[in-house]
């Protein structure tokens, strides 16, 4: 479980990094 937890975490990081270029507005 460690793994997908891992997975996940980097997942998230990944996604906020793009998410601030694709949608600005989600950094307030």
């Amino acid at each position: 479980a460690d793994g997908k937890r891992l997975l996940a975490h980097e997942l998230t990081h990944v996604v906020q990094q793009n998410g601030e270029e694709v949608q600005p507005e989600n950094k307030k």
